[in-house]
């Protein structure tokens, strides 16, 4: 979704395939929240078959943020930010109409959420301290924006630190944001788990790359970077290990919510995007993706996955309000949850699609509601 505030001379389709994958997980996985609840006692009813399934579904989903998220870093920091006038002109055209875009669907939600429910209490006040960040808008998808605009506006000082020093040189950095961001959090969800009241929280402020989300962005980068030299040496052992390995990390966190469920502890976890192994899954998942030789890819193909990542944002805020209004009528079909999840998300989808293809022929829909650039 954000490869449109990107100026590019020529699409690649092999991030245009990344990106549909990404939107398509982000869909599913707001799907398994509606469907099942994601608690021990809504656990405790369902049978063992649509328990694996709700952690495979919605392990599955949680990839999308990921994958956005390195989609941003290969794009927008390998942009040159050499002047002020080089960062100024980046949030004249990136930043400032990604905060106008989402003042938009701030309203569109709020309207949307009062014609919903009646008694939900909208007012101004409330709104502009929405479009100033200080709360958020009560819907699940909405705590991205305020994340991915503060990564924005670091972007051009971080794009300047990967370019000027070598990897070598910031792979202590990024290491230690691994083990503060990734590693310490899993250690004490672990420990909480086994009801252990000890934890290990660090004091450093590492917000300086953008923490969490900022190792993912610099990753995106450094993943994309040598992208053609892979492609030149053919490595197609490194490709399948690369499946291999997003499989192997995919398998260890589906396992470790299995467990948090299973385990007589009152503790569970439902996988956040600081959890190490997910990191390394989408990266692995990343790479394949870049890996992809684009010139078997027939030119209908083609055209479809660009249509679906161009319009990957709209889709983003639309889904959540298709997804309010058909929710309540797909769990009163008297069906198994999993077919429930795999029909919200299909249906959602598609109906999300149709909309799209009808607003992009609106030019001030298309350029200032769902932000597509040519």
């Amino acid at each position: 979704m954000d490869k449109y505030m990107v100026e590019v001379k020529q699409r690649r389709i092999e991030l245009d395939i990344a990106r549909t994958f990404a939107i398509i997980c982000v869909v599913l996985c707001h799907a398994t929240e509606a469907i099942y609840s994601l608690d021990k006692p809504g656990w405790i009813k369902l049978s063992s078959q649509s328990r694996a399934f709700m952690l495979f579904s919605f392990t599955l989903g949680r990839i999308g943020v990921p994958i956005f998220l390195f989609l941003t870093g290969a794009l927008i920091l390998r942009k040159n930010f050499n002047t002020d006038d080089d960062v100024i002109k980046y949030y004249k055209k990136n930043l400032l109409p990604l905060i106008g875009v989402n003042a938009i669907w701030i309203i569109i939600y709020n309207v949307f959420l009062w014609i919903n429910n009646r008694k939900y209490l909208v007012t101004v006040e409330m709104i502009i301290k929405e479009f100033l960040f200080l709360i958020k808008v009560p819907l699940p998808n909405m705590w991205y924006f305020p994340m991915i605009i503060g990564l924005y506006i670091a972007l051009p000082f971080i794009s300047k630190i990967v370019k000027n020093f070598s990897s070598k040189s910031l792979k202590i950095i990024m290491a230690i944001i691994f083990v503060c961001s990734f590693v310490l959090p899993m250690i004490n969800k672990l420990f909480d788990i086994f009801g252990i009241k000890d934890s290990y929280n660090t004091v450093l402020n590492l917000s300086f790359l953008g923490g969490t989300y900022g190792l993912y962005a610099i990753l995106g980068y450094y993943l994309d970077n040598n992208i053609e030299e892979d492609l030149a040496k053919n490595k197609w052992k490194d490709v399948i290990f690369f499946v291999g390995s997003a499989i192997v990390c995919y398998l260890i966190t589906y396992w470790f919510q299995m467990f948090s469920y299973s385990n007589k502890s009152k503790s569970i976890y439902n996988v956040w995007y600081d959890f190490p192994f997910l990191l390394i899954c989408a990266s692995c998942i990343f790479k394949a993706f870049l890996n992809i030789d684009t010139s078997k890819i027939n030119n209908k193909m083609s055209k479809f996955f660009t249509f679906i990542s161009k319009t990957c944002l709209a889709t983003f805020f639309l889904h959540m309000i298709i997804q309010k209004i058909i929710e309540t009528y797909i769990k009163e079909w008297q069906i198994i949850m999993p077919l429930k999840v795999i029909a919200l998300s299909i249906i959602n989808f598609i109906i999300c699609m149709i909309f799209n293809f009808v607003f992009c022929k609106i030019k001030v829909i298309s350029k200032y509601v769902m932000l597509v650039k040519n």
